[in-house]
C-alpha cells in the first residue's frame, strides 16, 4: 500500500493539548486501520494543514447509511465522539472509487 503525506501545515486545534493532540491521532489511526482493514485500497492520502486533517483512500468504499447502525461497529462512532471533543466536524464520503474522512475546525 502506498502512502501519500501531503502536508502544508501543522494542525492547529481550537483549544490545544495533550488530550486534543491524542484524539486526534486516534482518529486518524482509525481511519488508516479502516482503509487497511476494509478498504480494499492500494492508496492513502493524508493531507492537513491548519484547519484540517484529510485521509483518503482508493479503495471499494462504504455504504454510509450504515455508519450509525447497532451493528457496524465502533470505529466510525469512536471518530465522531473523539472528533466533538476536540471541536471538529467530521465529514464522512464514499463511493466505489474510494472514501475520504475529513476534520474541519475553526
Amino acid at each position: 500500500m502506498e502512502f501519500n503525506w501531503q502536508i502544508a501545515d501543522e494542525p492547529k486545534l481550537p483549544q490545544p493539548g495533550p488530550s486534543q493532540n491524542l484524539n486526534l491521532l486516534r482518529i486518524v489511526q482509525e481511519a488508516i486501520t479502516n482503509v487497511i482493514k476494509h478498504g480494499e485500497a492500494t492508496h492513502i492520502t493524508i493531507a492537513s494543514d491548519a484547519t484540517s486533517v484529510t485521509i483518503s483512500d482508493n479503495g471499494k468504499g462504504f455504504d454510509l447509511t450504515k455508519v450509525n447502525q447497532q451493528n457496524s461497529g465502533h470505529g466510525i462512532m469512536g471518530m465522531q465522539r473523539r472528533a466533538d471533543q476536540i471541536g471538529a466536524e467530521l465529514e464522512l464520503s464514499s463511493s466505489s472509487n474510494g472514501s475520504s474522512i475529513k476534520l474541519i475546525w475553526p
